[in-house]
């Protein structure tokens, strides 16, 4: 039999003429889609690898030392650095009359030189550590950076170099400052119950415990508060009273007060003393001093942050330790 003719087969209306201008950009179209699907996919996968091994080389990694305070404040040299630095500083003239080591301040790190040969070994690897001095002058106290350089090596240890050398610190500004006391706050007047209040906390301070937790008027029976041992007090002063600032003004209910407080220590001496107290009830007749702390310590106190519990703290006031004056009556 004869194959027949494809001549005579019916053309389908559905076949499309690939070279249409319409068709092509489809095409286009369509090649483009995906391959930027596949690309994608493709970039997804090589991401989540790269993942994988960087957590797999990172969990190979030895745990990180923990940081102490010896490994930060110490070093090969710092003991060498201090005797070099005391032993100038007591020569006989002193090099700095009536000088005083205030604090070690830490260290720079000097690498060592490249050793190019046998007569050029190359610097020993040092340590420069700097020290606060203070001297007094004939109209203030002059500060000054000490630095004490030290040669280091692990197997031949640590050795000064050369003499100290004295940087003079350039004496604080006396103007400019900010007349703020606490940020976020703004100072207010300090009315006559504040200063009462003030007035009953530093004198409990110096009192018993039962009358220090009496003036806070802490409710919690399993609190107790420690007063200032061996202490009493001369006078306090209020300097600064301050309210948080709102968007209608300030705070007047909690207070943040500055006071200065004179604590007498021994017969005919006293130490003023600076500190921050938090006043609750300040616009009432009866506000109380909740807490307390060092200056600059106003805008973190909480009420009742000074209480101890979990010990006894006793009942009566602590005796002052007699002076020698006293011990010898």
């Amino acid at each position: 039999m004869w194959a027949a003719d494809d001549s005579t087969a019916e053309v389908s209306p559905f076949r499309v003429n690939q070279k249409a201008p319409a068709e092509a950009r489809f095409e286009r179209t369509l090649f483009w889609r995906k391959f930027f699907i596949y690309g994608f996919f493709f970039l997804a996968a090589a991401s989540v690898l790269m993942q994988l091994n960087q957590f797999v080389q990172e969990s190979n990694k030895p745990a990180p030392k923990a940081v102490t305070s010896a490994t930060v404040n110490s070093s090969t040299g710092k003991a060498v650095a201090s005797a070099a630095l005391k032993a100038w500083m007591s020569a006989e003239p002193s090099p700095v009359p009536g000088g005083v080591l205030l604090s070690w301040d830490g260290f720079d790190s000097i690498a060592a030189g490249v050793t190019q040969s046998s007569s050029d070994p190359g610097a020993n690897a040092g340590e420069l550590h700097h020290f606060s001095i203070a001297v007094p002058g004939r109209d203030a106290t002059l500060y000054y950076d000490a630095t004490v350089l030290v040669s280091v090596d692990s197997k031949l240890g640590a050795i000064a170099v050369g003499a100290p050398a004295l940087l003079p610190v350039a004496p604080a500004a006396q103007t400019g400052w900010s007349s703020a006391i606490w940020a976020g706050f703004k100072t207010t007047t300090t009315s006559g119950p504040v200063k009462d209040a003030v007035s009953a906390w530093a004198k409990a301070f110096t009192a018993s415990p039962a009358d220090l937790r009496l003036a806070v008027g802490d409710p919690n029976d399993a609190h107790a508060y420690m007063p200032l041992a061996g202490a009493q007090i001369a006078d306090v002063q209020v300097t600064n009273t301050a309210g948080k600032v709102l968007n209608d003004g300030i705070e007047t209910k909690t207070l943040l007060v500055r006071a200065t407080v004179n604590i007498t220590w021994a017969e005919g001496t006293s130490s003023p003393m600076t500190y921050d107290l938090l006043v609750e009830s300040a616009n009432t007749a009866a506000p109380r001093v909740t807490a307390w702390g060092g200056a600059g310590t106003g805008p973190s106190l909480k009420a009742y942050q000074n209480a101890v519990s979990g010990r006894d703290v006793g009942t009566a006031a602590p005796t002052p330790t007699p002076t020698p004056t006293e011990a010898a009556r």
